[in-house]
């Protein structure tokens, strides 16, 4: 069975990843990305050329899955969602560049690893109830196609984490 990395959210972090990777090369198979690959405090136009360079880079490499992040929404699906802290036009535009031709079908919603059910976010429960991960992760992936094509989505609107879970991360990972 392959031994799986699973890395959260990079928010610019690149090099840090890289360097994590390298060390441990030979202990994972395979690598999947949560997403955020953008946005940090403080960032300009020129940290999100530098992640969305090394992200086109990273997607030619058959060991890595890639999920997206709502950070990277916004950068990826103009005009759809721009609810993210951190978000500019200007990072936007040299993202848009960079990445101009790389279909959004390289990357994933959510994925079955090993039988984890595995995404950014997590699912609430009305869009969950009643499904199986399998139809959750065609469901969640059918949603971007059609964001992408311009229908609005509510799996990819902005949620309420009452203060009992607040701070615990948004990252998913069930096991099934």
């Amino acid at each position: 069975m392959p031994r799986t990395l699973i890395i959260p959210d990079l928010h610019n972090k690149v090099r840090k990843a890289e360097f994590l990777l390298a060390k441990l090369k030979g202990q994972y198979d395979r690598v999947c990305f949560l997403g955020d690959y953008f946005d940090d405090f403080d960032d300009t136009p020129a940290h999100a050329e530098r992640v969305a360079r090394w992200l086109r880079e990273s997607l030619d490499r058959p060991e890595r899955i890639h999920l997206l992040g709502n950070h990277d929404l916004a950068y990826l699906v103009p005009g759809r969602l721009t609810a993210c802290s951190g978000f500019t036009i200007e990072k936007r535009h040299v993202i848009a560049e960079v990445l101009a031709d790389v279909p959004l079908s390289r990357f994933a919603i959510a994925v079955n690893i090993e039988g984890w059910l595995v995404s950014h976010a997590g699912f609430h429960r009305r869009f969950a109830e009643g499904k199986t991960p399998e139809e959750l992760i065609t469901m969640a992936n059918g949603a971007l196609k059609r964001l992408v094509r311009g229908v609005d989505e509510p799996l990819f609107g902005i949620g309420y984490a009452p203060p009992r879970i607040a701070g615990r991360g948004w990252h998913y990972v069930a096991r099934f």
